[in-house]
């Protein structure tokens, strides 16, 4: 994780928009199998579920050769870049997709808020308002369900 001085707007727009995201979805993007293990996890999921880089994605963009690859594959950032997020930091990108993929959605508030505050990015209403009144989906696995390093 970069701690910066100055934040672009482009990466505040981008954070913004991956923070609200997750903390709307309240579950990460995942297949079936991989639904306990972290890191299993994929830009666009059944039932619509997207992952923090991928709800950057534009569906005219997205394909799904971008699955399995990481944030800071070429494919990938062109496709964040391409959806109109052009000149995007991709140390935000791959920090974002760590949180997603490595925190259990329960701890997402305050994973986000600590980011948000560690890295300088601006933590706005709209995102403290959804913090508030954030509740994980149904079905996610509890943490102690979960394998791996969470």
């Amino acid at each position: 994780m970069i701690q910066r001085n100055h934040i672009e707007p482009v990466d505040q727009c981008a954070f913004e928009d991956m923070a609200k995201h997750m903390l709307t979805q309240g579950q990460r993007s995942t297949s079936e199998p991989d639904r306990l293990r972290p890191g299993g996890c994929l830009y666009r999921a059944e039932g619509g579920l997207m992952c923090a880089v991928g709800a950057l994605i534009a569906d005219s963009v997205y394909e799904d050769t971008l699955e399995q690859q990481s944030a800071d594959d070429f494919e990938v950032y062109w496709a964040v870049e391409a959806s109109g997020y052009d000149g995007v930091s991709e140390e935000l990108l791959i920090d974002m997709q760590a949180i997603h993929d490595r925190t259990h959605p329960a701890d997402w508030p305050k994973a986000l808020y600590e980011f948000a505050q560690h890295c300088f990015y601006e933590w706005s209403p709209e995102l403290d308002d959804l913090a508030d009144n954030y509740t994980v989906a149904e079905g996610q696995p509890a943490k102690s369900e979960m394998t791996g390093d969470l």
